[in-house]
């Protein structure tokens, strides 16, 4: 590639953006990539400058109607245009080169239809968060079998926390009748009180950010492997599950409170979609 020669000399348009990244600190705006390319090439194209990002962006949606990314690979096998991690949405977009071991693995794959999108890796993505809990859960809770009482406390405790906050969990035993509101498993003892968004204190444990859900589907839900539509309430199954019990929970229909005020916020479940801007393993 060295001795080729492009429109403004042996860089390729992307490749001048990669550079600006770089040289305004590893981090940056669009506006502010472009500034720093125009300083050297005035010249540019401005046009050029968000396809290009696209293109070598590894969670961009829409890298993959590049010709580069036609066809499917994953960020860990060495591809020169796997450069830039894609920060925010629509007015706070920003630009950060990319690095594996903070942003995850990401791949291209190739949909039912024949078009190529964009995913991370799941098992990079949850293995992330996983590690770091794993780590400090061993570093707190030395087994000590002479500290019998101590672990039954520790055992009853984590399962207290994971079934949420008394009041909360009481509040939506009562919207959702005692049943998880995607399976209809009554057995209230693997009932959780699933926040929709994240626990962010009292304001957040109203029954309307709130999906009383059997433990596994709150793992689940949590995951972004199984998720609600806004609109319709329906649910949406990620394929990582197919071949697997949970798939025939696809399309299922959310049940809903008999109060009308302690309907599930479309607000909320549209942003937990969000947050999975591709289904994992769709």
């Amino acid at each position: 590639m060295a001795d080729r020669r492009f429109k403004h000399g042996s860089k390729r348009t992307w490749e001048l953006a990669v550079d600006a990244i770089a040289d305004l600190g590893g981090k940056a705006s669009a506006s502010q990539i472009l500034a720093r390319i125009q300083q050297r090439i005035p010249d540019y194209v401005q046009s050029n400058l968000l396809a290009d990002l696209s293109t070598v962006s590894v969670n961009s949606p829409s890298r993959g109607q590049y010709a580069q990314n036609s066809h499917p690979r994953r960020t860990d096998s060495g591809s020169e245009f796997d450069r830039v991690f894609k920060h925010g949405f629509r007015t706070s977009v920003s630009y950060e080169l990319y690095e594996p071991a903070r942003h995850g693995i990401w791949e291209i794959y190739v949909d039912t239809v024949g078009k190529a999108k964009v995913r991370e890796v799941i098992i990079g993505m949850v293995e992330r968060e996983l590690a770091a809990a794993r780590g400090a859960a061993e570093t707190r809770n030395a087994f000590d079998p002479t500290d019998v009482e101590d672990a039954r406390q520790r055992i009853f405790g984590a399962i207290a926390r994971r079934q949420g906050q008394p009041k909360f969990r009481l509040a939506l035993l009562k919207s959702y009748q005692g049943r998880c509101a995607i399976t209809g498993c009554a057995v209230e003892q693997v009932l959780e009180a699933a926040h929709i968004h994240p626990y962010r204190g009292s304001e957040t444990n109203v029954a309307s950010n709130g999906l009383l859900l059997r433990a596994d589907i709150h793992t689940l839900f949590d995951l972004g492997l199984i998720r609600v539509d806004h609109a319709t309430f329906q649910v949406a199954v990620s394929s990582l599950l197919q071949g697997t019990e949970y798939a025939e929970l696809a399309s299922r229909r959310l049940a809903l409170p008999a109060e009308a005020s302690d309907h599930p916020s479309r607000e909320a479940f549209r942003w937990h979609s969000s947050q999975f801007a591709e289904l994992p393993g769709d």
